[in-house]
């Protein structure tokens, strides 16, 4: 009879453990709320600093060169919305071409970084989302994921031909 009632004190035990494995769970499940709302918020003011900076800035995938996130300067440069940017290929947004940048003419300096494993820059002729031409210094740096800043050139430093923009002496 004690079984039923729920008195029996193995049956008493393992309720008081699950009663406390519950509060734990709700405990931990808060505390993963409260880390999830401090991501965002951070999230938040990175993506804010980011869109506030004037250089374009592409976070991109190694592998497919595809565009993994892009701050708003890029974005508006593009005329797109930044929903149709992410996913698109970076080669395919800043040449109008359906492969990678390749030389001698358009060396990539996420192809670079990969190589070598240091940062790389180069000069590149883009075209903005009128059909404009734009010099844009790109570098790309790794940071456990890819990061490529283009940099709009105040004049043509080097010849296409070279490819890399002449070191200073």
């Amino acid at each position: 009879m004690d079984d039923q009632a729920g008195t029996n004190p193995k049956s008493v035990h393992e309720i008081s453990v699950l009663k406390q494995k519950l509060k734990e769970l709700e405990q931990s499940g808060s505390s993963l709320r409260s880390a999830e709302k401090a991501m965002s918020a951070s999230k938040d003011v990175m993506e804010a600093v980011l869109d506030n900076l004037n250089d374009f800035l592409l976070v991109i995938d190694p592998v497919t060169y595809t565009i993994l996130g892009a701050n708003r300067p890029f974005v508006g440069s593009c005329g797109l919305n930044k929903d149709t940017v992410i996913g698109k290929y970076c080669y395919e947004l800043t040449h109008n071409r359906s492969t990678p940048c390749s030389p001698p003419d358009h060396v990539c300096p996420l192809a670079e970084t990969l190589k070598t494993g240091e940062p790389s820059t180069v000069e590149h002729l883009h075209y903005d989302s009128t059909g404009n031409k734009l010099y844009i210094e790109v570098s790309a740096r790794q940071c456990n994921i890819f990061c490529v800043n283009l940099k709009r050139c105040r004049k043509r430093r080097f010849s296409f031909k070279k490819g890399f923009i002449p070191k200073p002496k």
